[in-house]
């Protein structure tokens, strides 16, 4: 219970930063196009900052296996979140949105909302396991999520259609910013070496910026959209539904069942970390990635906006409910 309340607080904290952003657009102080340039920040500096930052500690062969099984656990959460929303989203009857509605179900936001949310409830080394989940979310943006958002743009006739296992995709999803700053340090970790100080301040003051610059970016996005438009968003609900409850809920079912106790001293921090990571909302990149890959942006938007707020709800519930699950298996 007592993680449930550390969780509302983040929660409350984060929403409050948001308001900045949506405050400040509202009242024209801040012009919402600048959300094209904060996002590029935080795919290509800031998510990579996060991962050096948090491989730059003592290695410990235990932590190291703990961080391999971190690894398949989120592998394992985004192949169940893939099956159901294919499962429920269909290509047929002309729904011309499945690509970005699948992105949107499939793509937690657990970089900008997880991070912070892990290292209130577990601290440095939730966000150490963290860093898996974050390079499995790199790899699915620009792999699986970006061919969905594509297949969109060519259905609604703004772009091309692509194939799913092209050469360009396959290289997007291995050659990123994430996944190569993954590889050097996890190189570092191995090795034991430390980045020089005016280095490794560089790369935490820009992985700081995470929970501010996500948060403000969400104000934005809030405040371009309607508000009371969501009230009538029936379809988006079910998205938000499944995005939040019923498809956290299957992974956390999933891993929970698994005993890694032989693998790992410590199976409830690198367990939680990825149920956190899996209870968050719609990833932001649901409107930003869909504004690149010419699909409907403000539909992603929307999503985005509805699921976070709800969010504010069904995270500190889920948790508690990971609790209790956690404590049945274990």
């Amino acid at each position: 219970m007592h993680n449930v309340f550390i969780i509302l607080n983040q929660v409350l904290i984060m929403g409050l930063i948001a308001l900045g952003g949506f405050v400040l657009v509202r009242f024209k102080k801040l012009d919402p196009q600048i959300s094209r340039s904060a996002s590029n920040i935080l795919l290509y500096i800031v998510a990579g900052c996060i991962i050096l930052n948090a491989l730059q500690r003592d290695f410990d062969p235990a932590e190291a296996r703990g961080l391999a099984l971190a690894f398949l656990f989120a592998l394992l959460s985004y192949l169940i979140c893939i099956l159901g929303a294919h499962l429920v989203i269909r290509t047929r009857g002309g729904n011309a949105n499945a690509g970005i509605e699948r992105f949107g179900m499939v793509m937690p936001n657990a970089g900008y909302i997880g991070i912070p949310l892990v290292q209130a409830v577990l601290g440095t080394d939730g966000v150490f396991y963290l860093t898996a989940y974050i390079v499995c979310f790199n790899i699915m943006l620009f792999s699986y999520g970006r061919y969905q958002l594509l297949s969109d743009g060519a259905v609604q006739g703004r772009g091309q259609a692509i194939r799913a296992f092209s050469r360009e995709t396959v290289f997007k999803s291995l050659v990123n910013p994430a996944t190569l700053c993954t590889a050097a340090g996890l190189i570092l970790y191995a090795a034991q070496v430390r980045l020089p100080s005016f280095l490794l301040g560089a790369v935490k003051s820009y992985a700081d910026l995470n929970t501010v610059l996500s948060m403000l970016l969400i104000g934005i996005f809030l405040s371009q959209t309607d508000l009371q438009s969501l009230l009538h968003f029936g379809r988006g609900f079910f998205i938000c539904f499944m995005r939040l409850i019923v498809l956290p809920l299957f992974c956390m079912l999933a891993i929970a069942l698994l005993d890694v106790s032989a693998l790992t001293p410590d199976p409830y921090t690198v367990k939680t970390a990825m149920v956190i990571a899996a209870t968050t909302p719609c990833a932001v990149a649901t409107a930003f990635m869909s504004e690149v890959c010419n699909a409907d942006h403000l539909y992603g938007s929307r999503l985005v906006s509805a699921s976070t707020i709800f969010s504010i709800l069904t995270l500190p519930i889920m948790l508690l409910v990971w609790e209790a699950v956690y404590a049945l298996f274990h």
